[in-house]
């Protein structure tokens, strides 16, 4: 049976059926109802697209592209079996679904009870053997029903057999009917009804169109009548004919329907379709953005790339819109598909760019709504900081620490020291070495930092100063002075190379006999004195009881007197 069971479907009653029986069928349905992929491919030129849907015995599927425009429509139902022709109806889509199922309509054929053509067509009668069958309608469904056809195109009736009347054209809202012999013709569908079947002269009868589904005709010993055209509405079967002569009737047409939701402008024609049915869809698809990015190339530099699906003709500044301090288009080059702008003088920040909706393709179409690229641009030189400090340091080596914004290898030669014999850096710190006593310079020199867009800095060198003393602290005794007759003092006046840090309990005195011990601080200098009679002692100053600013301990030996 050539008509899938996607239109018989609705004929079968589940009623009083067993519920493991019911869910066989209800498998069985959905298998037949899985639809295949359109075998069609669309053909585009500029922005202007078409797509042919030919007969192919199933449903196809087709979704409207994003952003197509102007759809537009030539459907055809195909002819009967020596029969009428289909039907046309042209129009313009809109509003329609994401998917739209096609059923292409299937010719006539010639034979004693022909099957009808794929949707629809009716069946011819017999037995003379040249009785034509009815042609299916094509049509245009958001859905897999018949209810769901929102666009049809009736096939035409099949021809009677023997000398053969003609089968009723398809198409128009109330199609023709089939020609009529010594039986009568099939009545074409209308809007709201199947066309009514053609009389019998002799043997059975022809039946009616209905629903989307063409009428059976007639069947006697001698010649039968033709099948009616599928349609929104079938047409009718052709009646038979029981006499050796003459000609038999032909089934009359399908009608043509339209759905005012998504269908407009519509124009209706009738029997103009030979062989099967046909779908033309013609649309307008400007050209679509498939990428739109930016890059930053340099400290002054951005590129932002632009594809489109269709070539790109005449982009300009004036198709472009820029935001980002300092930025200025510079530079727009394009060839075929592709397109490059150039972007200079951006400051720190988000630069952003727009293609206007609307300014590109050979009819300013594209793009349907405006596409956007963005970048953070990053126009800051390095920042670099030391993180120790200026000080007073004991030691002929130096560890500068120091931060930095990027991921920069630092050469030794971005560095400048005074006061030190060589220097190298180490991760994050310079080390230093051989430093004399006095002022140590460690510098950063200007613009010696660049990161990896390119930006130099910093604009002035950024400088560290030490202080270098590693000389120890010393002291030194003045001669004794010796007062008075008896008891005697004894004293001596301790000067101190670095008077920091200085605790005079750390003065010992030894002496022969019992002395009064004290000491007092005059202009910089120690007195320590001992008062007892003749006597034979010392004061001593021991090793490293003194200690510098710079941290430095001395004397490096006891210092006597």
């Amino acid at each position: 049976m050539e008509n899938s069971l996607q239109e018989t479907a609705g004929s079968f009653s589940f009623c009083g059926m067993k519920k493991h029986a019911v869910s066989f069928i209800t498998l069985l349905i959905s298998v037949f109802l899985i639809p295949l992929p359109a075998s069609a491919e669309p053909v585009c030129e500029g922005d202007s697209c078409e797509i042919v849907f030919a007969y192919t015995g199933d449903v196809q599927l087709w979704s409207p592209p994003s952003g197509a425009t102007n759809i537009q429509f030539d459907l055809i139902g195909a002819s009967g079996g020596r029969g009428g022709g289909g039907g046309r109806v042209t129009g313009t889509l809109s509003g329609v679904p994401e998917t739209l199922l096609i059923y292409i309509g299937g010719a006539g054929s010639e034979g004693a009870n022909a099957s009808g053509g794929f949707n629809g067509g009716g069946a011819a009668g017999g037995n003379r053997g040249n009785e034509g069958s009815g042609g299916g309608a094509s049509d245009i469904r958001t859905g897999s029903s018949l209810s769901d056809r929102i666009v049809v195109a009736g096939g035409g009736g099949g021809a009677g057999g023997y000398a053969g009347a003609a089968g009723g054209a398809g198409g128009n809202l109330n199609a023709e009917s089939g020609g009529s012999g010594q039986g009568g013709g099939g009545a074409g569908g209308s809007q709201n009804s199947g066309g009514s079947p053609g009389y019998s002269n002799g043997g059975s009868a022809a039946s009616a169109g209905s629903f989307g589904r063409g009428g059976v005709g007639g069947t006697s010993w001698n010649a039968g009548g033709g099948g009616g055209g599928g349609g929104w509405y079938g047409g009718g079967g052709g009646g038979a004919d029981d006499d050796s002569c003459c000609s038999d009737a032909g089934g009359g047409g399908g009608s043509s329907y339209t759905n005012s939701q998504y269908a407009q402008n519509v124009e209706h024609f009738a029997g103009v379709g030979t062989g099967n049915g046909s779908l033309i869809i013609t649309y307008s698809l400007p050209a679509q953005v498939l990428n739109f990015s930016g890059v930053q190339v340099d400290s002054s530099i951005a590129k932002f790339s632009l594809e489109l699906s269709q070539e790109i003709v005449g982009l300009g500044n004036e198709d472009l819109t820029l935001l980002g301090d300092g930025c200025a288009i510079n530079l727009i080059e394009s060839e075929g598909t592709s397109a490059s702008i150039t972007v200079q003088g951006c400051s720190d920040g988000e630069v952003q760019l727009t293609l206007l909706p609307a300014s590109l393709g050979s009819a300013a179409k594209a793009p349907v709504i405006e596409a956007r690229a963005s970048l953070v641009f990053d126009a800051t030189p390095p920042e670099f900081v030391w993180i120790t400090e200026s000080a007073l340091i004991a030691a002929d080596e130096v560890e500068a620490v120091f931060e930095i914004s990027d991921e920069i290898v630092l050469d030794p030669a971005a560095f400048e020291t005074v006061g030190c014999t060589n220097h190298e850096v180490v991760e994050s710190y310079v080390a230093l070495f051989g430093c004399a006593d006095g002022q140590v310079v460690l510098s950063l020199r200007a613009n010696s930092l660049a990161d990896s867009w390119g930006n130099v800095g910093p604009d002035n060198d950024i400088t560290l100063e030490f202080v270098v003393d590693t000389t120890v602290p010393g002291a030194g005794w003045s001669d004794v002075a010796i007062l008075g007759e008896g008891p005697f003092e004894y004293s001596a006046l301790l000067t101190l190379s670095d008077s920091d840090g200085f605790d005079p309990m750390l003065v010992g005195f030894e002496s022969d006999q019992s002395c009064t011990n004290g000491f007092s601080e005059a202009d910089g200098q120690w007195r320590f004195s001992a008062t007892c009679d003749h006597a034979s002692g010392k004061w001593t100053l021991p090793a490293f009881s003194l200690i510098d600013a710079a941290g430095n301990l001395g004397p490096l030996e006891p210092v006597e007197i």
